[in-house]
């Protein structure tokens, strides 16, 4: 990584989201602190680098984040706003399956068996 962008102004991760982000950002470039104001390529992050940050964030927060998105956001914070809106979008849907889910629980064996024949 280039030193003259390493010494700029570092601005931490102020959300739960931006922290978790910023730390799978700092495990795969293997450096100690990421800001809102890095850039992922700038610090030293490419395409293969880049799908490991996609699968953690797969891993930990059950998103599927868009690979393009890496390559899009200038920041950590502008690619933290952008899996912000993801995760909004998808909250009705899981919010929807979840009260499914909970209604097949409540459901008795005959009444399962019913609906599935």
């Amino acid at each position: 990584p280039d030193a003259s962008l390493l010494q700029q102004v570092y601005v931490a991760p102020r959300s739960d989201l931006e922290q978790q982000v910023a730390g799978i950002w700092a495990e795969v470039l293997q450096l100690q602190q990421v800001g809102l104001d890095d850039n992922f390529f700038e610090l030293g992050g490419h395409s293969l680098l880049a799908t490991q940050v996609i699968g953690r964030l797969r891993e930990r927060l059950h998103l599927e984040v868009p690979i393009k998105s890496m390559f899009t956001a200038e920041t950590l914070g502008e690619f933290c706003h952008g899996v912000e809106t993801l995760k909004a979008e998808s909250a009705p849907v899981e919010d929807a399956l979840a009260k499914s889910l909970e209604a097949l629980k409540r459901l008795s064996a005959d009444e399962l068996e019913k609906l599935i024949s």
